[in-house]
This record gives C-alpha cells, structure tokens and sequence, in this order.
C-alpha cells in the first residue's frame, strides 16, 4: 500500500512520516512539499533504518499546484500534517493557503482516487463561527472536508503541541512546564499540552 504524507517538515509531520517509514502497513511512501527532506540524515539519526528509507519518494512542488499533479498524488490514505501561523505566513491570506487551501486541495485528489483514508490535523478550538481567526479557517476547513463525503475522514484535534521545533513559539514554551501540573482533569484534561509525537502516532493508528 502506498501513504502519502504533505508537511512533513514540520513537528507532528516530521514524526508522522518516521511511523510511516517504519510502518509494516506501507511499502511505498511519498512525501509531498516544497523543499526536499533530508533522509539521510534521518537514517544517520536511527529515525528509520536504510531498509526503511528507500521507500520513500519526494515529490517537490509549490502547495497552490497540488491539483496539477493528481496524477503523480495517488495513494491509499492521505496525511496532511500542514499548519502555520500568522506570524510566519505574514498575512491573513497566506495563513489560509496553507491551513485551508492546501489541505482542501489534497483532500479533493484524495477523492478523486478513492483513497480509503484522509487524516489531517487541526486544532483544539477548530469552529467555522469562531471569532479568533486561526480557529475559524481551522473550523471551516472541517466543514470541508466533511461535505466532500471521504471514503473515511480523521481529523485530529490537539491542544498546544509539545516537541522540538525549528522555530520559537512563545506560547508552547509556557505551557510546556504546566504538562505534569494535577489539573488536567474534567473539562481541562482536553486542553492538557500534548506531545508531537503522540499526536502523529493518532494519525497513524486513525488510517489502521
């Protein structure tokens, strides 16, 4: 079976794509992006053994093309791990070709392959009425996706991610020391910092 995963640079995506390699389920992989992953390095870091690594293939192409290239896009299940922020995508318009657009897009190609999976990751929050406007593209990508009657949707929603990252983010760096604080319980225990890592295994165990 073959997986194909877009984001994969990225903390949870990064993971994900470690547990796809390593995963008895796929013998082919195609990772999906717009810089190319090196999985050399991976190797060289026991993320995934030689073996493991050669059933990977990178596609490299700009997000707003995705549909120009359904053709080469097929795969059994689909996980889309894309996400940004407002201060990384400069602007409000950006922000929604990455967290909206994109996805969209991939789900569509998805579609059109009769795939048996779509997993994509959104948020905690995630509500197309909401008045913050990270959760509000995260909730109306759900609504999406939902209307495109998928062979089978998974949407994971977690709460702040904990994990190494390439960039700063202010707000999980607080929130990590509170992880083991006793008050993630009733309704807190949904808003309980989780790590990257779990987040990408719930992916993965959604398409099993």
């Amino acid at each position: 079976m073959t997986a194909l995963i877009i984001g994969a640079s990225g903390l949870v995506g990064g993971h994900c794509l470690e547990k796809l390699l390593k995963s008895n389920k796929y013998d082919r992989v195609i990772s999906v992006g717009r810089r190319k992953l090196d999985i050399a390095k991976m190797g060289q870091s026991g993320l995934c053994s030689a073996a493991q690594a050669t059933k990977l293939e990178q596609i490299i192409l700009e997000l707003e093309d995705l549909e120009k290239h359904q053709a080469e896009l097929k795969a059994d299940d689909y996980f889309c791990c894309l996400g940004t922020t407002i201060k990384k995508a400069k602007t409000k318009e950006n922000f929604k070709k990455v967290d909206f657009d994109a996805p969209y897009a991939l789900a569509r190609i998805a579609k059109h392959h009769k795939a048996d999976n779509f997993v994509v990751v959104t948020a905690l929050g995630a509500n197309s009425k909401s008045m913050v406007f990270y959760n509000k593209v995260k909730g109306e990508l759900e609504d999406a996706l939902k209307k495109l009657n998928l062979k089978k949707l998974s949407i994971i929603q977690p709460s702040l991610l904990l994990g190494e990252r390439k960039e700063f983010r202010l707000g999980e760096r607080l929130f990590e020391g509170f992880k083991y604080l006793p008050i993630w319980f009733g309704p807190l225990k949904k808003y309980q910092p989780i790590e990257a890592e779990r987040v990408a295994q719930m992916m993965v165990d959604a398409a099993g």
